[in-house]
């Protein structure tokens, strides 16, 4: 009777903990979910060996950290380009336009 009734104890303790950690999975599912709908396109801008990246990105904050899901590159600019200026500034204004209509796609049709 004592082993049956052990058993019956170990088994609940057992299905406890099994429920608990499928209700915590869920719910770090759900807030991933959640982030990821959330996730929105920036853009950016860096330099690496003389050369300007500039695109946008689509980035969601999950746990307190940045992931990239997507990368579009607009453009890349050598920095020693004598126009080099005028290339950043109109990269990145195309940069930040396509950013704007990949968060809205209603407003691209």
């Amino acid at each position: 009777m004592r082993a049956v009734l052990a058993l019956v104890v170990i088994g609940a303790i057992l299905g406890a903990a099994g429920l608990a950690v499928w209700l915590l999975r869920g719910l770090r599912d759900d807030a991933r979910s959640r982030a990821l709908q959330a996730a929105r396109w920036v853009d950016f801008h860096h330099t690496k060996d003389e050369i300007t990246y500039v695109g946008v990105h689509k980035i969601a904050i999950f746990r307190g950290e940045t992931l990239e899901l997507e990368r579009q590159l607009v453009r890349e600019i050598s920095t020693t380009a004598r126009d080099y200026t005028q290339q950043l500034f109109a990269a990145r204004a195309e940069a930040w336009s396509r950013a704007i209509d990949l968060n809205n796609p209603s407003l691209m049709q």
